[in-house]
């Protein structure tokens, strides 16, 4: 007999949007994507009780529609209006930002205590403060704790970084500031509606156990197809002002905004190089050996920090996973927290599998990287292993040693692929840089 399909189930596959017209992924998005992402961002909600009760603290915008209508009725329009734009932008923005990075790939740690001194998150391990709309709050931030990093709106990071270009490799643009803005706007009303209606998305479940912040980021998401806000053109427009074809790759802007500055590099400076068709294994041992071992090495320490990295983000992983399971995968818990079993053992179920699917993958690459280190430490001096390891049979065939520069680009997209970028392996990835650089000179000075 053909098993039916719940409600719940129905509702988690349901795409959050059927317009053709919308770019970046976004039109193939569940809502199970959006529940999915928030858990996995915010610990807070692993723990079923807080999951089912929502914290009254402030801190987020999109769990207070109560407390909304609470303003509203007692101090009208013109002070929940303030309080929105001045008062809850940062939080908002916080909201933005986290997820941000978890589409990215990034593991994401959130402070159990709201107003976490210091910081305010942790990605990929590193620590983070995350400001809005002030240059001059993120110098105060910068010179209050200079060894945490900034995240910001995208036009507050440019104007910071012009103002204080020695300080570029700290702070960093995330998504634009009218995403914020409007998100602000829209919560507000939309978190009002969800309190009022108590009826998530038609299925009956009550506001207090459906995840209110789901729908202003559904609301949103349209946000990001504008042109203004594509963050992927603008990646583009800034690879063709920082890169130098031909003759040297500038660094300086590039590091702190591309995405995989590395892989950007090798496509725009060896595209040019591949195309001769003259490339020569001997003149690169005989010539441009110094170079080659240079860039072999910083490849393997790439590969290294990489990989301590991303089992650092599977611990984490794991670390929720368990919480996961001891709150909404035990029968008893959702007895006594949720008052409720079958629609959540089937979240459980949902999110679980998720979870373990990810870890799966991520396991696989980090099995990838464990041999590829193996390898390096068996036989230090025979590099040809390592590349047959990392190329497909198809690029093997075309592979020759002054190639060697597409290896850093494959292994540089294995640690974009994790959400692992240049922001978190900063010496690794100038390091490599520079020694593609010294070695396309190297090839360049010979003719090659």
């Amino acid at each position: 007999m053909k098993k039916t399909e719940s409600r719940l189930s129905k509702f988690l596959l349901t795409k959050i949007s059927n317009s053709e017209k919308e770019t970046l992924g976004i039109a193939s998005l569940t809502f199970g994507d959006l529940i999915y992402d928030v858990i996995r961002v915010d610990q807070r909600y692993l723990d079923g009780a807080n999951f089912a009760r929502p914290s009254k603290d402030l801190s987020s915008v999109f769990k207070i529609g109560k407390q909304n209508l609470s303003d509203l009725e007692v101090r009208g329009e013109d002070y929940l209006k303030n309080l929105h734009e001045i008062n809850y932008s940062g939080y908002t923005h916080e909201f933005v930002t986290h997820q941000w990075a978890r589409n990215r790939g990034e593991e994401v740690i959130i402070p159990e205590k709201f107003n976490q001194k210091g910081y305010d998150a942790i990605y990929n391990g590193d620590f983070y403060q995350i400001k809005f709309n002030s240059v001059s709050e993120i110098r105060k931030a910068r010179l209050e704790n200079p060894e945490i990093k900034v995240r910001t709106d995208i036009e507050s990071a440019e104007s910071y970084n012009l103002k204080y270009p020695e300080d570029t490799n700290f702070v960093f643009g995330t998504t634009p500031k009218n995403l914020t803005e409007n998100l602000v706007s829209e919560g507000k009303i939309a978190s009002m509606e969800v309190f009022q209606n108590e009826d998530f998305f038609g299925l009956n479940i009550d506001e207090t156990f459906g995840i209110a912040a789901v729908i202003p980021v559904v609301k949103n998401l349209k946000y990001l197809a504008d042109d203004k806000t594509d963050i992927s053109t603008a990646v583009q427009n800034i690879v063709g002002d920082t890169i130098v074809a031909g003759v040297g790759i500038s660094i300086g802007s590039a590091i702190g905004a591309l995405i995989d500055p590395i892989g950007t590099v090798v496509g725009a400076i060896g595209g040019g190089y591949f195309a001769k068709k003259i490339w020569a294994s001997a003149k690169v041992s005989l010539f441009c050996s110094d170079e080659e071992a240079k860039l072999q090495d910083d490849i393997i320490d790439y590969i290294k920090k990489l990989n301590d990295k991303l089992i650092q983000n599977q611990k984490t992983l794991e670390i929720k996973a368990n919480k996961w399971k001891s709150t909404f995968g035990s029968a008893v818990y959702r007895r006594k927290f949720l008052k409720e079993e079958k629609l959540t053992s089937e979240l459980y179920q949902y999110i679980i599998k998720r979870m373990r699917n990810e870890y799966k993958f991520k396991k696989d690459i980090t099995k990838k990287l464990d041999k590829i280190l193996k390898m390096n430490e068996s036989n230090k001096y025979n590099f040809d292993n390592i590349v047959e390891e990392i190329l497909s049979s198809e690029k093997l065939e075309e592979y020759t040693d002054a190639k060697l520069p597409i290896i850093a680009s494959e292994v540089s997209g294995i640690a974009t692929k994790v959400g692992i970028t240049y922001e978190f392996m900063k010496n690794e990835t100038e390091n490599l840089l520079n020694s593609i650089e010294s070695f396309y000179k190297a090839l360049q000075k010979r003719g090659i």
